[in-house]
């Protein structure tokens, strides 16, 4: 009799869905859910009231090697380097003066300045081996306005730039 009353289907009892003008806070917290959010929390609220406990009960006077180069949060030790949470100490960077900065941004920017001048070399030069295999003539107003912006190097801006000169412009 048993087996045949565990054979019939049951109705499963599904748990209850957050009210649509409450879907915005997110999913319904459930008994079991804050059970364990319970649980987490009074586990790290416990492992706190240790660790202030263990603070309070350390003896000042007590020494070891490793207080020679660390300063904690409110130590009485002033020498030293600062406590930043991290036990493995520093990785030996050092503040860089400021001379040291401005040489290495301006090698930085001469870099940056050398490759530029680079691809326009090259540009210029894919230019030219298209026109002499007997491509197309560049647009004129799309050249001119490329010489505009990069003016060194450009044979037309600088012939431009004499006549200029001579007109006392």
């Amino acid at each position: 009799m048993s087996s045949l009353r565990n054979s019939v289907q049951r109705r499963s009892h599904r748990e209850r869905a957050q009210p649509l003008e409450r879907e915005r806070l997110g999913l319904l917290e459930k008994k079991k859910d804050y059970q364990k959010r319970a649980k987490d929390y009074n586990k790290k609220k416990a492992v706190l009231k240790s660790l202030r406990q263990k603070a309070a009960d350390r003896n000042e006077d007590e020494f070891y090697f490793g207080m020679m180069s660390r300063k904690g949060p409110g130590a009485s030790i002033t020498r030293g380097k600062a406590f930043t949470g991290n036990v493995d100490g520093d990785r030996g960077n050092k503040a860089m003066d400021v001379d040291t900065v401005r040489l290495l941004k301006t090698q930085d920017l001469g870099y940056v300045r050398t490759m530029r001048n680079v691809a326009a070399r090259e540009v210029r030069e894919l230019e030219e081996r298209f026109i002499q295999a007997g491509g197309a003539e560049l647009d004129e107003d799309e050249d001119d306005s490329d010489d505009d912006m990069d003016p060194r190097g450009s044979r037309r801006w600088n012939e431009q730039r004499t006549k200029t000169k001579r007109c006392g412009i």
